[in-house]
């Protein structure tokens, strides 16, 4: 995260706060570190725990809730419930950085369009991991019709504390960011 282009980074983040947040906001790139600040609460965006962290005077752990689900790191190794959007306006899922420990669940809410959650190789994201080990996560493609008045859901266990890659294979959803990293 440290290396991305700042400007990508507030591009993605404008995206997801419009789909989530109805009231003003700010973000922050004038620090080492990216941030959003809505009310008065600052979220740190890609902390060096490889995560979204909470209230950034934490640092480590603790919790977020935004209209998008949790942003949140796992305190202390205990297992956490962890709520991911796709979609909702753009090519994301939000958060796209979780830390979880082995235990807990990630509930991926699929909002606006046609997406997937598919686990990718480390140095290839846009390639199914699938093609290496058939047993790898793929919840195929879950729809999203216009005026929908529920979202689609796939739910899925942490069972180790190795990072793990996933990416929407629909369409070009990949190419243009749609990424998500667990333990990095």
């Amino acid at each position: 995260m440290k290396k991305m282009n700042r400007s990508v980074v507030a591009g993605l983040l404008t995206a997801l706060v419009c789909v989530v947040v109805a009231e003003p906001l700010t973000i922050d790139l004038t620090g080492d570190q990216p941030k959003v600040i809505n009310g008065g609460q600052t979220i740190a965006i890609g902390n060096d725990q490889g995560g979204s962290n909470g209230k950034e005077a934490q640092g480590r752990g603790g919790s977020v809730k935004s209209g998008a689900g949790s942003v949140s790191n796992a305190a202390g190794g205990q297992r956490q419930d962890f709520t991911v959007v796709a979609g909702g306006g753009a090519d994301i899922y939000a958060p796209n950085f979780l830390n979880a420990a082995v235990g807990s669940t990630v509930t991926v809410q699929f909002n606006t369009g046609n997406h997937t959650v598919t686990e990718g190789f480390a140095g290839q994201a846009c390639r199914p991991l699938q093609a290496k080990d058939p047993k790898a996560l793929h919840s195929g493609h879950i729809p999203f019709a216009l005026g929908q008045q529920t979202v689609g859901t796939f739910k899925f266990t942490v069972n180790d504390t190795n990072c793990r890659y996933y990416y929407c294979a629909t369409g070009p959803h990949c190419q243009r960011g749609q990424v998500m990293t667990i333990n990095w």
